[in-house]
């Protein structure tokens, strides 16, 4: 059983009117646990779409989603809120930073609510900022972090929860290519650990390093060599 399966997906936007948008024209997508994938296109293909349906931040106008054999159009917004934060960790172009806050409090954001210990909680932060080889960070402000640093940061909070997929829209983008090489070193490790990673790119480079690869193009995919 796939881990995620989606069937004849669609998300229009302003369905019906002279100004409709078909984002998403009919997706089919399997993709298994341990799978590492990439999804290239150009802006406006309709990639992002699709990996904020995928993580549950969004919903399709019809079509099936399956997740881990579960029909998430079954499930009431507070469930989706329970998977998403169970099975998903974002990594964004951006960042999704606070700035005013220290890596730590960043970090911490995903896990206000959990009924963890603040020690073991403490000790997985510190734990992960060392694997990412940032940890003499942890107090300093984001503000005062360069874009690699601030990825890393965005890392560990996307792993926090311990996802069992890592969902990265453009991860790379805002970065050199010294620090996009470490990040997508990082996303390999990631993924041998275990990590099931979609990574939506318009770089070539880094969707040639994807055990699977799609391209979409006018909110199709289709996977290629």
């Amino acid at each position: 059983m796939a881990l995620i399966e989606i069937k004849n997906l669609k998300k229009y936007y302003n369905k019906g009117k002279e100004s409709e948008v078909k984002a998403l024209n009919g997706i089919d997508l399997k993709i298994d646990k341990g799978d590492m994938c990439s999804i290239v296109g150009v802006s406006g293909s309709g990639k992002s779409t699709l990996l904020y349906i995928i993580g549950l931040l969004d919903k399709s106008t019809s079509g099936e989603y399956l997740l881990d054999g579960k029909n998430i159009n079954d499930f009431s917004e507070n469930k989706l809120a329970i998977l998403r934060n169970e099975h998903f960790g974002f990594i964004l172009q951006d960042f999704g930073l606070i700035e005013e806050e220290t890596v730590y409090e960043n970090i911490y954001v995903p896990i206000l609510f959990s009924k963890s210990s603040k020690k073991s909680i403490n000790k997985k932060i510190d734990e992960l900022l060392e694997n990412l080889e940032i940890k003499e960070l942890k107090n300093k402000k984001v503000k005062k972090l360069s874009g690699g640093q601030r990825q890393r940061v965005a890392i560990a909070r996307a792993l926090i929860n311990d996802p069992n997929v890592i969902l990265a829209d453009e991860p790379t983008g805002a970065l050199d290519s010294i620090n996009s090489d470490i990040i997508l070193k990082l996303l390999i490790k990631l993924n041998e650990e275990g990590k099931t990673i979609i990574i939506v790119t318009h770089n070539l480079e880094i969707a040639s390093k994807a055990k699977k690869r799609f391209s979409m193009k006018d909110g199709i995919i289709k996977e290629y060599k």
